[in-house]
């Protein structure tokens, strides 16, 4: 079993790093609101997770920064649990005035 590759424990690594890096800058808000694995039955080690993480703030360019480094941490994932990993961006718009929400999707297969 050593050699198991369960993209749901990777995507469950992703979750953890982006919420602890979140937590250290007030002005970064990151959410993870879906996450589906597949084939989703008890008696199997899931091959594929897919999920969507929203990034919101009010400053442009720290909501894009974390964004690089929720790539980075995508990439370290993927090397500890030997899957691929993909992010890719949705979608951006502005929620007020001053804040905006940058959508990604996310895909861990194994």
């Amino acid at each position: 079993m050593g050699n198991r590759k369960d993209a749901l424990l990777a995507a469950s690594a992703f979750i953890s790093a982006i919420n602890e890096q979140a937590r250290k800058h007030n002005d970064i808000l990151a959410t993870v609101g879906s996450l589906h694995i597949y084939p989703n039955v008890v008696n199997a080690i899931p091959s594929r997770a897919s999920l969507t993480l929203e990034v919101r703030s009010i400053n442009d360019n720290a909501r894009e920064a974390f964004a690089s480094y929720a790539r980075e941490i995508a990439n370290e994932v993927a090397d500890k649990y030997s899957t691929d990993f993909s992010l890719s961006k949705r979608s951006t718009f502005k929620l007020n005035r001053d804040a905006a929400l940058t959508e990604w999707r996310s895909l861990v297969t194994s």
